[in-house]
């Protein structure tokens, strides 16, 4: 009989993982569903729960600029290179889908932040012209 490990990850823990590798690991994502060839695709749904897709998104990125609120109750991610498509939020919205997201930020050590569960919110989306997630628990099950 296969056994699992029940994990909480909390924001208040500060969690860090170095590699997108030991996200999937802690996340129970098989890392080799993520990668494109040398790249990685931009996150995988949640074993776990399908309704949650983990996500790993970069401050630097060099295709979308992605900023986290200093109260990390917010999040905003703009595609550098593209027009803003709001089709992309109403189609999130309404798949009322959930984000554990994992942040790199551009200094400090190297790695990805545990930041929160979020969710796209339409309302802010339109009025700041970019996708704008808003934390909906501090908590990821796992």
């Amino acid at each position: 009989m296969k056994t699992t490990k029940h994990v909480v990850l909390r924001v208040r823990d500060k969690p860090f993982f170095k590699s997108i590798d030991e996200i999937c690991e802690a996340t129970g994502v098989d890392p080799r569903s993520v990668r494109r060839g040398f790249l990685r695709a931009p996150g995988a749904l949640l074993s776990t729960d399908p309704d949650v897709y983990v996500w790993w998104p970069a401050a630097n990125n060099q295709n979308w600029e992605n900023r986290l609120s200093p109260d990390g109750t917010t999040l905003m991610s703009k595609p550098r290179k593209q027009p803003f498509s709001l089709a992309e939020i109403v189609d999130a919205v309404n798949a009322n889908c959930r984000s554990a997201v994992f942040f790199r930020e551009s200094s400090g050590p190297y790695g990805y932040r545990f930041v929160g569960v979020f969710k796209a919110n339409l309302e802010k989306s339109r009025a700041q012209h970019c996708q704008v997630f808003d934390r909906v628990s501090d908590a990821l099950e796992i």
